[in-house]
């Protein structure tokens, strides 16, 4: 990490310091005093409540947009898989205030394989369910029924933990990408008691 700290003094300051200090030196090996303070108010934070309330509205949201899109034409293949795709990925949405594209993706591609593990089990049941109405072979499909089972409610479950899951993570993500931020870009007051100067310190992380 390259850590470039531009130091601007100003003459003449000759007031009293009662704050904590840190002391540093500079590339020519002058002492001067750092305020462990940054200025937060000037750079421009993200709001974890924000990206809660974007995965949870989206979600909520996505049932409503994916009832439309199929009253459009429900034998059209390419609105059923928007459909599906507003619904997968809207949990996700928080990700993408908080700058974090592949969590998104990935969390929508984890859906979406729980959504077809739920459904091939769920296919599986209703297949064998015909078949024993029309056949006596009803004790050879239970082992079947069981398997299909598994995946239906293990791929609804999946599903639901996922989605509540990115509820609660994109708010970590959140504090993650502001905490970069404040590490990438410092501003701090700078005191040398020894020249009696003063001014503002810059460090910004590349």
């Amino acid at each position: 990490m390259k850590k470039c700290i531009l130091a601007l003094f100003i003459l003449g300051f000759t007031a009293p310091v009662n704050a904590q200090l840190m002391t540093k030196q500079d590339f020519l090996g002058n002492s001067y005093t750092l305020y462990p303070t940054q200025h937060e108010q000037d750079i421009e934070l993200k709001n974890k409540n924000i990206a809660t309330l974007l995965s949870l509205g989206s979600t909520i949201a996505s049932y409503y947009i994916s009832g439309a899109i199929i009253n459009i034409d429900s034998g059209n293949p390419l609105l059923a898989l928007t459909s599906l795709f507003v619904i997968v990925s809207a949990p996700s949405a928080g990700y993408l205030y908080s700058g974090n594209n592949d969590d998104f993706w990935r969390n929508t591609l984890h859906r979406t394989i729980a959504i077809g593990t739920a459904t091939t089990g769920l296919v599986i049941l209703l297949v064998n369910s015909f078949d024993s109405i029309f056949s006596d072979n009803e004790a050879s499909n239970s082992g079947a029924n069981l398997f299909a089972s598994i995946l239906f409610i293990g791929g609804t479950s999946w599903f639901f933990i996922s989605t509540v899951r990115d509820f609660i993570v994109v708010r970590n993500k959140v504090d993650e990408y502001n905490q970069n931020l404040l590490n990438r870009v410092q501003i701090a007051p700078i005191v040398d008691p020894v020249h009696k100067t003063a001014g503002v310190g810059l460090r910004v992380n590349l």
